[in-house]
């Protein structure tokens, strides 16, 4: 819903800000620095919901935005390797500068289903129940 509307409404500064976000993704893969990556990785998404303008779905992610980041970022902190997440991140905001608003909402999905699998795999021991690829280590 995020990804839609700030699309429409507001795409240049939806992917200025997404572009902002990935580049201190890089310096922060640069610099081996986890907890500087999931503060860009936190930006990226939350620049979703900037753009949409959607009040009440933003006051919500507002609401869980920090106990998020610290689930990634101690997930994080096990990957030594996050230039692949800077990949993928990179890619979709390639997908939504291009106005292909389907792949992009296609590999969002699979991105925080990739996380959410992961990080239930992290934290409750879980098995893998689907193919989260270590390429989607962050939201």
């Amino acid at each position: 819903m995020a990804l839609d509307s700030g699309s429409r409404k507001h795409r240049s500064r939806l992917v200025a800000e997404l572009r902002a976000a990935v580049a201190e993704m890089e310096s922060a893969v640069d610099d081996g620095d986890p907890a500087a990556f999931t503060r860009a990785d936190m930006q990226f998404h939350s620049a979703f919901l900037r753009s949409s303008e959607l009040r009440r779905i933003h006051d919500v992610w507002s609401q869980y935005q920090r106990t998020i980041e610290n689930l990634l970022l101690v997930a994080n902190l096990d990957h030594t390797d996050l230039k692949p997440a800077k990949i993928r991140h990179e890619q979709l905001a390639t997908m939504i500068e291009a106005g292909n608003d389907a792949a992009a909402l296609a590999e969002l999905e699979d991105h925080l289903d990739a996380s959410r699998r992961r990080v239930r795999r992290d934290y409750a021991g879980e098995p893998d129940d689907g193919n989260a690829d270590d390429s989607s280590t962050t939201c």
